[in-house]
């Protein structure tokens, strides 16, 4: 990711996670989750197929963005434990949803339900460009043999 957008997407949520922070009173538990969900993590995610080639340093920076905000939703410390937490607020490690949606992104286009721009970016299969008895998966046959032990 380039250094300028990664400050970007940090600024900005801490920004967020601030005003989150400023609410943890007011609110009940659940408007706090909707106020995450709909101002912090869109903001952590959006266009994260795209930008997901991030350094641990960098990876590390965004989680800690949200473990700050199911801190603030649960009303914990710093001192609770993070699997305590994920367990708590059902949130799953930001870098776990960035690959999720890379494969979901890859089986659209596989499968060719995104757009052609990006589908024509996959590979055709194999047994679709070449006639040559390959040992791929639609060119493999039985071959029966006897042994006797």
């Amino acid at each position: 990711m380039t250094i300028g957008l990664h400050l970007s997407i940090k600024k900005k949520a801490w920004k967020r996670i601030n005003l989150l922070r400023s609410f943890k009173f007011t609110l009940d538990r659940k408007s706090l989750e909707v106020f995450y969900f709909s101002f912090i993590r869109l903001i952590l995610e959006y266009a994260d197929v795209v930008w997901d080639n991030l350094t641990q340093s960098e990876e590390d920076d965004l989680e800690k963005i949200q473990l700050e905000a199911a801190r603030i939703i649960c009303g914990a410390t710093k001192l609770v434990s993070i699997n305590i937490l994920y367990s708590e607020t059902g949130f799953q490690p930001l870098s776990i949803r960035r690959k999720a949606h890379r494969l979901i992104l890859f089986y659209k286009m596989y499968h060719a339900l995104a757009p052609r721009y990006l589908s024509s970016l996959i590979l055709s299969q194999v047994e679709n460009i070449t006639s040559y008895n390959l040992r791929n998966s639609s060119n493999l046959r039985n071959i029966s043999c006897r042994f006797q032990l």
